[in-house]
């Protein structure tokens, strides 16, 4: 049976492969003889950890290490959420098409706006944004956003959710450099609905089986801007607090320091230090403070790049008595074999990644009471691969690895109710083999990103690597019609997951996923336009998550109005 499941899913991948191939040959067949470029920047971005980084002096031989394309005046953005091992649920945004228009396009910059809808479900939704300030002097806006939902695909009201947010940010220039700031607060609702039955008791209050997530966060920073200064640096801290309905709360305060100093046209050291101090309580209380510390020396000549570096980590979490010191690799390599069009790449590295209860429920919001927490131990990760860009409309980047895992977390149904999740570990070191292949086109009005990846985990406590896929498959594509209509179409697909039915312990085999949403934007005149967004359009009554039935087709109506040049 398992091996029947292995070859299903490598023949689903050799499959993506294929077609992924096929495709884009057919998109460059007659755009091949275009100028020389490189992979494009808008491709897929996969961020599995939070890399400092501060700008430096520009070099005249940064050939392979920074691929860029051709500049335009306002390049159109768009971009999908990766399905990697941070799990992020399946639940787009009901907003419009996310396309910056050109200045040209009829439609002047605005530095305010208003965006409303409504839509089926008894959505309703309201975004704003509004900037000002004075060029080198100071900055200063605010967001707004709400997007709720008052029925839900189950029994109505029971699963109903919303997400409120609020935020403002400001920028003051000095002589020595710039001070930023920012302070914000987010309120999220979901309704524990995965149950198997619900009491009939006309007593029976809904507020019993909703979860709400408070967060207050601030955060202040002060850097240099200097672009011709040999050394960059930024300090400062970030702070959030998070309160959830049954009585659990999380403290989080990170002290932080980065920089990096020019050496000379060819090399240059940068250094990294993070001190957070973070606090969870609800039946008990804990200290997961954790201290990192990272440097790296870079260089590059020509069609060579290499970054070798070290991380250091030290984990105070009081739930831990040994090995609480780390070390861990930095390492990266780049060759380029034919210039600004092939390269070829590998690392070893390495790194201790904070989980925290505010991770983890934007993972999951569907947590449990008293959740136990415990940091991601990347012991060590090899990997390699190759890029090219055989012209500017092109992308495609193959790559192969395999890490070392202790810590690995897994949602599993709790027993003694099914509608929360409990967090299990991998407490022993476990091998991810994870395969990817990443390409993006960008053909006149068409732009196109696509991903796929692989998972294999070598889970030792656990029958299976619970509601962990082992095969995603992400695509996003972009629209521009004559600068009045813009359209974005995503689609995701996962294969592989597996839960765990918490009374009898028996293994559910859950259905892929597919999921196709369409998001169109069409400008009526400088300040008004309409938009329209359908979300899950196959109507697949999947479950990202056992127990949780996914909404149907869901549909937003709205219209934005740009305010122009408005001020206070």
């Amino acid at each position: 049976m398992e091996n029947r499941k292995n070859f299903s899913l490598m023949l689903k991948i050799f499959f993506s492969c294929w077609l992924v191939l096929i495709g884009f040959s057919a998109l460059a067949q007659d755009q091949w003889e275009e100028a020389a470029g490189d992979l494009n920047d808008a491709r897929l971005l996969i961020e599995k950890e939070n890399v400092l980084e501060l700008p430096t002096k520009a070099k005249p031989l940064q050939k392979i290490q920074k691929i860029e394309r051709e500049k335009q005046a306002a390049p159109q953005q768009y971009a999908i959420d990766p399905l990697l091992l941070s799990l992020p649920a399946i639940n787009p945004d009901l907003d419009a098409a996310q396309l910056r228009k050109n200045p040209d396009a009829g439609v002047p910059p605005s530095n305010a706006y208003i965006k409303a809808g409504f839509g089926n479900y008894l959505t309703t939704f309201l975004e704003g944004h509004y900037y000002a300030g004075e060029e080198g002097i100071f900055e200063y806006g605010g967001n707004i956003k709400h997007l709720a939902s008052s029925r839900g695909p189950v029994d109505g009201k029971n699963s109903a959710n919303s997400n409120n947010e609020i935020g403002l940010f400001g920028k003051y220039f000095l002589s020595e450099g710039i001070v930023k700031g920012n302070i914000g607060f987010q309120r999220d609702v979901v309704h524990f609905y995965g149950y198997d039955t619900i009491p009939l008791d006309a007593q029976f209050d809904v507020d019993n089986i909703k979860q709400v997530y408070n967060i207050f966060d601030v955060g202040i920073s002060f850097m240099n801007d200097d672009p011709l200064a040999d050394v960059h640096y930024e300090t400062g801290f970030d702070f959030y607090t998070l309160g959830d309905n049954y009585n659990a709360s999380e403290v989080n305060f990170d002290l932080f320091a980065k920089g990096n100093y020019e050496i000379n046209e060819d090399s240059r050291i940068e250094a990294g230090l993070n001190l957070i101090f973070n606090t969870k309580n609800d039946s008990l209380k804990a200290n997961r403070n954790l201290f990192l510390l990272n440097g790296a020396y870079h260089y590059q000549y020509d069609q060579f790049s290499l970054k070798a570096g070290v991380r250091l980590a030290y984990n105070g979490d009081t739930t831990f008595a040994d090995n609480r010191f780390r070390i861990y690799p930095d390492l990266h390599v780049k060759y380029g074999i034919v210039e600004n069009r092939v390269a070829v790449y590998g690392r070893v590295s390495g790194n201790l990644e904070q989980v925290t209860l505010r991770s983890l429920s934007r993972d999951n919001p569907f947590l449990g009471a008293d959740i136990p927490l415990a940091h991601t131990d990347r012991q060590i990760e090899f990997a390699g691969g190759l890029e090219t860009a055989p012209n500017n409309k092109l992308g495609l980047k193959v790559e192969g690895g395999y890490s070392r895992v202790k810590n690995l977390f897994y949602f599993l149904n709790s027993e003694s109710d099914q509608a929360k999740f409990d967090v299990f570990y991998e407490g022993s070191s476990e091998g991810i083999l994870n395969l990817k292949l990443e390409a993006s086109a960008d053909i006149g009005p068409v732009k196109a990103v696509l991903q796929t990846n692989f998972y294999d985990y070598g889970v030792d406590s656990l029958e299976t690597p619970f509601h962990r896929p082992s095969l995603t498959n992400t695509l996003a594509v972009a629209f521009d019609i004559n600068q009045k209509l813009y359209l974005n179409l995503d689609v995701f697909h996962l294969a592989g997951l597996e839960g765990r039915e918490p009374v009898t312990g028996s293994i559910v085999e859950l259905n892929d996923i597919v999921d196709l949403n369409l998001k169109a934007d069409y400008i009526i005149n400088e300040n008004f336009s309409a938009f329209l967004a359908l979300n899950n359009i196959l109507s697949n009554n999947y479950q990202r998550y056992l127990y949780y039935d996914n909404l149907g087709i869901n549909v937003l109506v709205g219209a934005t109005y740009r305010l122009g040049d408005f001020r206070f």
